[in-house]
């Protein structure tokens, strides 16, 4: 990382070249000696390199013009691939960084910072291959909040605590008024169906096959989606 300079267009030619090709979980070891040299520079100088990750993050989608490593392959990869793995990479070393991340840091530039993350994890999920994805997965903690300005998500590194919370259907149907609704989704279950038999997963076809007699004999759980009433469901 010294070869990069705390500026606001640093070239990152090399480290496109070493972080374009594994998802650094898979090597746990890695992110651990990075955060550590990350520490010795201060509160300072972290925020600093923050800031630097961050504008090569939102900057890599758009990059278009060859780099000057381009013909370090270590194995041969998609385009998609590479890309994947250097923005998921990005983004765990700005969280050795910084601890944490807000997806609006991420994407500054839109209001629906939910989806753009949801579209960033399915590129990942479907590029960095099944052990990466799983490694990132287990990697992360993810925090879903919402202040005056909408919904958002928060990310940093699980440190061993982390519980996967219960579902708030009022913040995954962006709900910001507390109490009781009704969410009518037509066809939902045929639908989802559709996409999963088309993906072809081993994770999703599970859960297809456990959920199918429920959908078979109660086709309305996936239909309507009801908010809790605080007085009868608190």
């Amino acid at each position: 990382m010294s070869s990069l300079g705390v500026t606001d267009a640093p070239v990152d030619d090399l480290l496109h070249a070493l972080l374009s090709h594994t998802v650094l979980t898979v090597r746990a070891p890695v992110l651990a000696f990075l955060t550590e040299r990350l520490d010795t520079r201060g509160e300072d100088g972290r925020r600093a390199w923050t800031q630097v990750l961050l504008g090569l993050f939102r900057q890599a989608p758009y990059v278009t013009a060859a780099r000057r490593y381009d013909t370090y392959r270590p194995r041969p990869l998609r385009v998609t691939a590479r890309y994947a793995a250097y923005e998921a990479n990005l983004l765990l070393l700005t969280i050795c960084a910084a601890g944490e991340v807000s997806a609006r840091s991420l994407y500054p530039d839109t209001t629906e910072v939910v989806e753009a993350w949801r579209a960033q994890v399915r590129l990942w999920r479907s590029q960095l291959g099944k052990e990466g994805w799983q490694s990132m997965a287990d990697w992360l903690a993810l925090d879903r909040r919402r202040d005056d300005q909408g919904r958002y998500v928060v990310v940093s590194r699980d440190d061993g605590t982390f519980v996967v919370s219960p579902v708030d259907l009022h913040w995954t149907y962006d709900r910001d008024q507390p109490g009781p609704f009704v969410h009518v989704v037509t066809d939902l279950g045929a639908r989802s169906a559709r996409g999963v038999h088309l993906e072809c997963g081993v994770a999703d076809d599970t859960l297809r096959h456990a959920l199918e007699p429920l959908v078979e004999r109660l086709p309305s759980a996936l239909e309507q989606m009801v908010g809790r009433w605080p007085d009868v469901m608190p």
